[in-house]
């Protein structure tokens, strides 16, 4: 019974330990890939990290004024783009930016917004660091998303003009692991204390 007992507790910390591993977005050694914020409508990638939304604004397109890349109607005037202003999902501080390639991972903001496309905003000088997503495209009001995040947690603030359904405190978009992970890994900690301590008290008995 107790080595059943021993086998479920190592089983159970493995298990909370992996999931720690897994969401680990600042170790440049892991095995996991690299964080990708994705901003999808409006289903959630599986496995990811995810945060549902509704726009409240009125419609909107997010121009790329700089990269001139989106040719929508509202952002192209000829050969002209508008100004540009994109839908940034940005870095709160705290946590502030997180440590971005070579001193962490590589990060990427992708969207299956039609038509649309994400890009990182990554902070110039040394250390490298990442500050959020920039995201093109048009959305409507009433329109529900999931933004998430796949293969690391990342905190990112709400953008004006959107409500959260989920994942969400305080204007802050939580994009990390559920709590029944670090409880899961406390469990087993704690079953393997109390095998250690019952197999302590059987040598002093014997």
């Amino acid at each position: 019974m107790l080595r059943l007992v021993k086998v479920v507790c190592f089983l159970m910390l493995l298990g909370g330990s992996a999931a720690a591993a897994y969401s680990d977005p600042i170790d440049p050694a892991s095995a996991f890939p690299d964080p990708n914020i994705v901003w999808n409508d409006p289903l959630c990638a599986a496995g990811a990290y995810c945060a549902d939304l509704t726009y409240t604004g009125t419609t909107m397109t997010f121009c790329d004024g700089v990269i001139g890349l989106l040719n929508t109607p509202g952002c192209m005037t000829g050969n002209v783009s508008n100004p540009y202003n994109p839908l940034q999902f940005l870095v709160p501080d705290p946590p502030g930016p997180y440590p971005a390639f070579p001193n962490g991972p590589v990060y990427r903001c992708t969207t299956n917004v039609s038509p649309g496309f994400g890009v990182p905003i990554i902070l110039p000088g040394l250390p490298i660091e990442f500050n959020g997503c920039d995201f093109f495209g048009t959305v409507t009001s009433g329109e529900m998303f999931t933004i998430s995040a796949l293969g690391g947690p990342v905190e990112l603030s709400l953008p004006t003009d959107f409500s959260c359904q989920s994942s969400c405190s305080d204007g802050t978009i939580y994009l990390t692991p559920e709590p029944s992970s670090a409880a899961l890994c406390l469990i087993g900690l704690i079953g393997l204390a109390w095998f250690r301590k019952r197999t302590l008290e059987a040598d002093l008995l014997a």
